[in-house]
């Protein structure tokens, strides 16, 4: 099915006219994104390190699992990843948009579903 330039440009529209609403909506949707597919995984190397990359995965039962490769590059300062923006230089624009659909959805869930435990606790 494809959609209309019509249909496109009110689409766009409302996210730019109400983006957190759209946002929010977007996060309480579930669907699944024609081309994806279960025990496949999708990875990209981070924009400066030669030895850093992200990666997700999903399972046959739909859960999802995230890689984050980090071998430490003597070049490199530290383990962190970095996806530049558009004024940085960004080879990875859609991630960067990704990251940030990730970090409201975070948000979201932490307002939301408040999780039991300390950060300290994690991996105990």
């Amino acid at each position: 099915m494809t959609i209309d330039r019509r249909t496109i440009s009110k689409i766009k529209k409302m996210c730019e006219a109400h983006p957190d609403e759209v946002l929010r909506i977007l996060l309480k949707t579930p669907f699944w994104p024609k081309g994806l597919q279960t025990k496949t995984g999708y990875m990209r190397y981070e924009d400066d390190a030669r030895m850093a990359y992200i990666g997700v995965l999903f399972s046959e039962d739909g859960d999802f699992w995230i890689e984050v490769m980090s071998q430490k590059d003597p070049e490199d300062f530290g383990f962190l990843h970095r996806f530049r923006n558009y004024f940085g230089g960004g080879q990875s624009l859609r991630i960067t948009a990704a990251l940030r659909l990730l970090a409201v959805a975070i948000n979201l869930d932490n307002k939301e579903f408040p999780q039991n435990r300390k950060p300290e606790e994690e991996g105990a």
